[in-house]
């Protein structure tokens, strides 16, 4: 089998199972946990998605991909966290803060009420960053956009299909806007990852769940 052939079945099937994964989520997992107790809920939800990964971790090993292929380097972890808290805070205040300046934070409202519970900010953004955001930039900026890149020949090609993806995994969560918006997201991560020279996979995590946990704050502290 070629590389590119390999390359090419591999992506296929990891981004295959990362979509199934979530429609299995969203469609029969997450409705059955909603009802649980609320700490038992809290954990199901974290551990559940990670099945997300599943498929792509899997042919990471089968085809003897290793974690630093995806981006991930111990090289200098203090300056990759500090790059990924820099870059969610910047496009927390591209995208969020002028629509709430402006009265139209409804835009960026997504329910969370967590009211004067400050554990519940904690808990959110540990499951921001542990789950939800290492979960989607290990499958997106990580897997998809390495194999796309080989498959391609470019890095750039790699963010394109990675940016694509990642607003079409979103189609669940509302309108094409959205999904277009999610996308350009992605985009500008891809980017980060590209030129910024301390800007690991570790750092898009972190980028990617504090801004995740900054809308989520911005919809419960507006409505105190």
């Amino acid at each position: 089998m070629s590389r590119r052939i390999k390359e090419l079945a591999g992506l296929i099937l990891g981004m295959a199972g990362a979509f199934g994964a979530v429609w299995l989520l969203t469609t029969w997992i997450i409705p059955l946990i909603i009802p649980q107790k609320m700490l038992l809920r809290m954990i199901l939800l974290f551990i559940t998605y990670w099945l997300i990964a599943a498929v792509p971790l899997v042919v990471m090993r089968v085809q003897k991909d290793t974690f630093g292929d995806y981006g991930f380097t111990r090289e200098q972890l203090p300056r990759q966290i500090v790059t990924g808290l820099l870059i969610g805070t910047v496009t927390a205040v591209i995208l969020i803060l002028p629509p709430y300046l402006l009265g139209f934070g409804a835009l960026w409202d997504n329910g969370y009420r967590f009211g004067k519970d400050v554990w519940k900010y904690g808990y959110q953004l540990i499951y921001d960053i542990g789950a939800i955001a290492a979960v989607e930039e290990l499958v997106f900026r990580g897997f998809c956009m390495t194999k796309a890149s080989r498959l391609f020949g470019s890095e750039w090609a790699g963010a394109a299909v990675s940016s694509v993806l990642f607003g079409l995994f979103h189609f669940s969560n509302g309108s094409i806007v959205q999904i277009l918006m999610t996308a350009a997201i992605g985009a500008c991560w891809a980017i980060c990852k590209i030129k910024f020279r301390h800007c690991s996979l570790l750092s898009l995590i972190v980028a990617h769940g504090f801004y995740d946990f900054i809308i989520a704050a911005a919809a419960s502290l507006t409505h105190l």
